[in-house]
């Protein structure tokens, strides 16, 4: 899905926006506001936790992914739609395989990710200054 379209879905509340960075990512570069933070790796742990690297295992220390599958639940549920994010758009195109294998069919991974993402929303904010 295009940057836009996505931004456009997650400002109107039809979409929950998934941030599937690693935590550590988000403190260089916050998540954008009103995202839910379900790393990739925690996806991967729910379906096949024997693909896990040995960071990644490390990385789910002290993560709480029950809370955060649970607030995803609801913000799917609430909205319909999701719409996963990362950095630059890879890592998003896997999680979003992954949650629809999970049941979650109308989701969609947002092209050009966080950094797409933050420019974007600083040329809208500035276009409507």
């Amino acid at each position: 899905m295009s940057l836009p379209t996505a931004h456009e879905l997650h400002r109107l509340g039809i979409g929950v926006l998934v941030d599937v960075r690693q935590p550590w990512e988000t403190e260089h570069s916050p998540a954008p506001q009103g995202s839910v933070l379900v790393p990739l790796w925690s996806l991967k742990a729910r379906t096949s936790p024997h693909l896990l690297t040995p960071e990644e295992i490390e990385d789910a220390h002290g993560f709480d992914l029950e809370a955060a599958l649970d607030r995803l639940a609801e913000g799917y549920q609430l909205h319909g739609l999701a719409l996963c994010i990362c950095a630059r758009g890879n890592r998003s195109v896997e999680a979003t395989r992954i949650l629809r294998d999970l049941g979650f069919a109308r989701t969609y991974s947002v092209r050009s990710g966080c950094l797409g993402w933050d420019t974007h929303v600083v040329a809208i904010d500035r276009d409507r200054q």
